[in-house]
């Protein structure tokens, strides 16, 4: 009998030692109540301070810099002179053109002197043609006369062609001379640096001496208007992100200080290797001062959800397919599927939205714990 007893406060005291330290932890749960507020839907990006437009300043001739007007960080106005370009050759061209030029007019007045000559000639000659063929009709004058006469005629017309073709000739090296002259003009005025924009130089990549080549950018100029924030979002988040939105902007140089902005451009094409978009966001207001390069965040609303219900993340869970979170009703779970309508920026909390009301409490699920289902008893 006493081991019969013994048998059954063992059991009992097995019995006791699961339920305490086996049943009971693995279906005690710790709770939480759900929260409720409204929720801005953000994007973040990081980036750089950048422009949308760089003018840079080059040359189209090759020489040596004799002078040059401004320094980096100088405010510049369209059209400002910013440099000049040794042009002392293309003086001298200019010089000989002119020389040239000059030259073909004299030449051709001289022509058109002879042309006149030519013309009275030819006429006086054609004259006597139509007296001597009468005269020969009537046989006064000798055939070696007439055909003297006829001769005459068209060395006049010879020479007269021949000299309104020397007029063409001269005409077309005028013309020649001129574009020629006209060119050279040009490239004397491309000596003269000058400011594309109103702006301020960010950038001066030439000293006075330096040769000057062409093609080489010498000086960059941004206008404060054009600058903006180049950033660069997943892609996997961009779909909500529209042109016009307002931003804000957190520059490195500001601290927490931060700057309204707007969303102006979104690229079309995204980086394959980072999958990344880049996008680019303008200021409200144009800055006062400002550093290419500077380190920027961008945070973007793109839209805010009212009196929304919000979850730890690790509190979501997959059931039966579908996504979900275990609520307690009476001591027992319950799965309820939801939607997960935006992932709050740099914390675990998801805004979620599905049949839940203000005062449900929340099942933590743990890997440790019994796999929860419908109906389970649940120790809180």
């Amino acid at each position: 009998m006493k081991k019969v007893l013994y048998g059954v406060l063992i059991i009992l005291l097995l019995m006791v030692v699961w339920y305490k330290f086996i049943y009971l932890p693995k279906t005690t749960y710790q709770t939480v109540h759900l929260e409720q507020k409204d929720v801005k839907q953000e994007i973040f990006a990081t980036g750089i301070v950048d422009s949308e437009i760089i003018y840079q300043i080059s040359s189209n001739s090759t020489g040596k810099i004799t002078n040059i007007f401004v320094k980096e960080g100088d405010r510049v106005k369209s059209g400002q002179v910013l440099a000049i370009i040794d042009g002392v050759d293309l003086k001298e061209k200019i010089e000989e053109d002119k020389y040239n030029i000059a030259k073909v007019h004299s030449t051709k007045a001289s022509i058109l002197n002879k042309i006149e000559e030519a013309k009275a000639k030819y006429t006086l000659a054609n004259t006597q043609l139509k007296r001597y063929e009468k005269l020969h009709k009537d046989a006064f004058v000798s055939d070696i006369e007439y055909d003297n006469i006829k001769l005459s005629l068209v060395i006049a017309d010879a020479s007269l062609k021949a000299l309104e073709n020397d007029k063409i000739t001269l005409d077309n090296e005028l013309n020649r001379l001129d574009a020629v002259s006209k060119g050279t003009k040009e490239k004397l005025k491309n000596l003269i640096l000058l400011a594309p924009s109103d702006g301020i130089l960010v950038q001066k990549e030439i000293e006075i001496g330096d040769t000057a080549v062409i093609g080489k950018v010498l000086f960059k100029i941004v206008n404060p208007k054009d600058i903006w924030i180049k950033g660069y979002i997943d892609e996997a988040i961009s779909d909500s992100l529209k042109v016009g939105q307002d931003a804000t902007i957190f520059l490195r140089s500001k601290g927490d200080e931060t700057v309204d902005g707007f969303v102006k451009k979104i690229d079309l094409v995204s980086d394959p290797i980072t999958n990344e978009r880049e996008i680019g966001v303008k200021f409200k207001n144009i800055p006062k001062q400002f550093f290419l390069n500077e380190q920027a965040e961008v945070m973007v609303v793109t839209k805010t959800f009212k009196n929304t219900f919000l979850s730890d993340r690790k509190n979501i869970v997959t059931y039966e397919n579908k996504v979900g979170l275990w609520l307690l009703k009476e001591n027992k779970a319950l799965f309820t599927p939801i939607k997960i309508l935006t992932y709050m920026a740099n914390t675990s909390t998801v805004a979620v939205e599905g049949n839940l009301k203000i005062d449900d409490v929340i099942i933590i699920p743990e890997e440790n714990k019994k796999e929860l289902f419908n109906g389970a008893n649940v120790n809180i």
